[in-house]
């Protein structure tokens, strides 16, 4: 059982999992098809808060998995493939493992295309966040990037 599964690798999953580490909740990361996210792909990053010259992408997406790291997040390699949010503990399959956490953070692309997550899988997560709104009676607040 898991206090907080991250399901996404990439700047915000990073920062979810610093935070969360730092708060002592042991995260678990779920690195997703595209480890990093598109920052891992990106070449120079320029808007970066701290860096006034720029960083690369693969750089900036160690150092922050390292910082985590630091923090006591853990981190799995896998592709999500079923998310249960209709009871706690919450249920996050990646491919033959599953996990169980008290929290879920969902830090993916908002494309619709997103590599390694299925269009149905992506549907089922969809679902899931519409299934948990309805059973807290409140929104959930879902951050795009």
């Amino acid at each position: 059982m898991h206090n907080v599964v991250i399901i996404g690798s990439g700047c915000a999953g990073l920062t979810a999992a610093i935070y969360a580490a730092r708060a002592n909740l042991s995260p678990l990361v779920i690195d997703g098809h595209e480890p990093g996210g598109q920052l891992s792909l990106t070449t120079h990053v320029e808007n970066f808060p701290g860096f006034p010259d720029g960083i690369l992408g693969p750089e900036l997406i160690e150092n922050m998995r390292k910082q985590a790291q630091k923090f006591g997040a853990e981190f799995k390699a896998g592709v999500i493939s079923e998310v249960d949010l209709t009871k706690r503990p919450f249920r996050i399959t990646a491919g033959k493992e599953t996990y169980e956490a008290q929290s879920l953070i969902v830090a993916i692309r908002k494309s619709q295309s997103k590599p390694g997550y299925s269009k149905e899988t992506q549907a089922h997560l969809a679902e899931s966040l519409d299934t948990l709104e309805q059973a807290l009676k409140a929104p959930l607040r879902r951050v795009a990037a």
